[in-house]
């Protein structure tokens, strides 16, 4: 039995056309009105043949006959209904799909084939039963799903005064929106006081004055320099704190170093008196005396991470500086990261929640 795919058209050009396009078995009706009697002799013979009738779109006759029988064929046998799209600059008397392999060629014959679309029985859908195949590919314009906004004015008249001066002066001096500028500006403050205050919003809820803030904005919008500006005096502070740190850290460094020389010897001590069979409790009070007050680690100041994941920004929150923050002119350094697929993104949302 048959099982390919079968292509049935009103005339022998159209149906050379279609075979010559698409490699597929193509039968002639030669007439629009044979197309249903071709269609089920070709079903009766061959049950499991995929079959596809080919209109002639006659939209410029009444009752457009090629259309309409080939609906007609493609109903009463379950095949798929293909017909030739020509778009919107469709000339006058163009209809089958010899007309749009003169056209637009074999690869537009091709693609109308493989568009081919079930049809649906004329009581569900009225007089417009293959008005669905003959412009499948002219939907109309999609209806807007969300309601269009118009934007307020960002309320710099909100801020407190000294920020609001500061953010107007940024606004006028760069040029970028005034939301842009303030956000940057809440991002510099909010960092440079989290670890100072705390805001109590009820008895019950209090906690520091982080937030986040996302600014969506063109190419070219100068987020980054909104940024530089207002945290330049945070990224001076680390600079200073750091250069300050210098001879701490070459201590803590030089301690650490000693520690770890200390308990390693007193851990080679141990495992020599056991090789030999001597007493280990001396040493082993000496390395619980020394491990019990081990040097301590120096906080170096560091507030500002720029692609940080939240696991590294929690381990430096907790073993260096306490207060940091992550602030970003691309959002793809954040969201984009492989600590933000689709098996972590939650569990690392909720840790920088938690942060």
């Amino acid at each position: 039995a048959m099982t390919h795919t079968v292509c049935i058209a009103e005339g022998y050009a159209t149906a050379a056309s279609i075979h010559a396009a698409t490699g597929h078995t193509t039968v002639v009706a030669f007439s629009a009105g044979n197309l249903s009697a071709v269609a089920e002799a070709i079903r009766q013979q061959h049950p499991g043949a995929h079959l596809i009738v080919c209109a002639d779109d006659d939209r410029e006759t009444v009752g457009n006959p090629g259309l309409a029988n080939a609906h007609a064929a493609a109903r009463a046998v379950g095949a798929l209904l293909a017909v030739p799209i020509f778009g919107e600059d469709r000339s006058r008397g163009v209809i089958d799909f010899n007309d749009l392999h003169r056209l637009c060629g074999p690869e537009a014959v091709r693609e109308a084939i493989t568009a081919a679309c079930s049809v649906v029985p004329d009581e569900a859908v009225g007089n417009h039963a293959f008005a669905g195949a003959a412009g499948a590919r002219h939907w109309p314009d999609p209806e807007p799903l969300a309601e269009q906004l118009t934007a307020h004015p960002y309320p710099v008249d909100a801020l407190p005064p000294l920020m609001r001066d500061a953010v107007n002066e940024v606004q006028r001096f760069v040029q970028a929106p005034a939301a842009l500028v303030a956000c940057s500006a809440l991002a510099a403050l909010s960092l440079a006081a989290q670890a100072l205050i705390n805001v109590r919003r009820d008895q019950q809820l209090v906690g520091p004055v982080s937030i986040y803030l996302l600014s969506v904005a063109d190419s070219g919008e100068r987020k980054t320099t909104c940024d530089a500006m207002f945290c330049r005096a945070l990224r001076d502070w680390e600079s200073e704190r750091r250069q300050a740190s210098v001879p701490d850290i070459a201590r803590a460094e030089a301690a650490a170093a000693v520690f770890e020389a200390k308990k390693a010897g007193i851990l080679d001590a141990i495992k020599l008196k056991r090789r030999k069979g001597e007493d280990t409790s001396g040493c082993e009070r000496e390395l619980q005396d020394l491990v019990r007050d081990p040097p301590q680690a120096l906080r170096v100041a560091r507030l500002l991470y720029a692609d940080a994941t939240p696991e590294a920004l929690a381990f430096s929150l907790a073993n260096g500086w306490p207060s940091g923050g992550v602030l970003s002119a691309e959002a793809g350094a954040v969201f984009g990261a492989h600590s933000m697929g689709q098996e972590t993104i939650l569990r690392n949302l909720a840790l920088l929640n938690v942060l």
